[in-house]
C-alpha cells in the first residue's frame, strides 16, 4: 500500500507532522515513512518507545481502535467504564474499545471479551474503516472493478467482501503486486498508510 497519490503532499508536509522523522530511528528509508510521520504528527499514533515506531510490528485490536478513536476525536471521559471483561479501565485503549463497540464499529470476540492484544488482519481493518464510514455518514461508494483485479480476491472472507471492495475502490488498500493479502496481519506502517489514505473518504 505505498501509493501516496491521493494525498496532497503540500498538505502533509508541515513542521509538526514531520517531527517524527527526527524522533524515530527506525523509519529512515522505510516505504511508509511519509504516512508514519503524518499520523504521528496528527497524534493518531504514538511510538513503541521514545525513539522507535516499529513499522513492521503487527497492529493489535487495542492499537487500532485507539488510532481510529483519536482520528475521530473521541472524548475519553465519556467512556469511563469498561464494557469488556479483558479490558481494564486503566488500559490506554479502554475508552476507545468502549466507543468502538457501543458505536457499532468494532464487535467483541465472544464471552464478553475484546481480545485487545490479538493481531488484526488487513481485511478486518477494511471492515472497521468501512463501518466507521457508514456510522459517520461518510463516503461509502464502492465498485467491484478494482477488487476483481486482485489475484487473491477469493481469499477475502464473506463478511469482509463489501468492505474490501470499498477499500480497494477508494484506494485505501492498494495491495502489493496484484495481491491483497487479506488474511495477513496488518503492520503498523500499513495501518498508518490506510489511515492517511482514508482521510478523503472518512475525514
Amino acid at each position: 500500500d505505498n501509493s501516496l497519490s491521493l494525498i496532497n503532499s503540500a498538505a502533509v508536509q508541515t513542521t509538526a507532522e514531520y517531527q517524527a522523522g527526527d524522533k524515530f530511528n527506525d523509519i529512515s528509508g522505510h516505504w511508509g515513512k511519509d504516512a508514519i510521520m503524518y499520523v504521528y504528527g496528527k497524534n493518531y499514533f504514538g511510538g513503541t518507545s521514545t525513539n522507535t515506531f516499529s513499522p513492521e510490528d503487527n497492529m493489535t485490536r487495542g492499537m487500532f481502535v485507539t488510532v481510529l478513536g483519536r482520528f475521530s476525536g473521541v472524548d475519553q471521559s465519556e467512556y469511563s467504564r469498561s464494557v469488556f471483561s479483558d479490558v481494564d479501565v486503566s488500559d490506554y485503549y479502554a475508552a476507545y474499545a468502549a466507543w468502538a463497540y457501543l458505536g457499532g464499529i468494532a464487535g467483541g470476540t465472544g464471552n464478553g471479551r475484546f481480545s485487545p492484544n490479538d493481531n488484526i488482519t488487513r481485511q478486518d481493518i477494511a471492515v472497521l474503516l468501512y463501518r466507521y464510514a457508514q456510522k459517520t455518514n461518510n463516503d461509502t461508494d464502492l465498485s467491484d472493478s478494482p477488487f476483481n483485479t486482485f489475484k487473491d480476491k477469493n481469499d477475502v472472507s464473506a463478511y469482509a467482501l463489501e468492505a474490501m471492495k470499498w477499500a480497494t475502490y477508494n484506494k485505501i488498500i492498494n495491495g502489493s503486486r496484484s495481491y491483497l493479502n487479506p488474511q495477513d496481519n496488518a503492520t503498523r506502517a500499513e495501518v498508518a498508510q490506510m489511515i492517511m489514505l482514508s482521510l478523503i473518504h472518512i475525514g
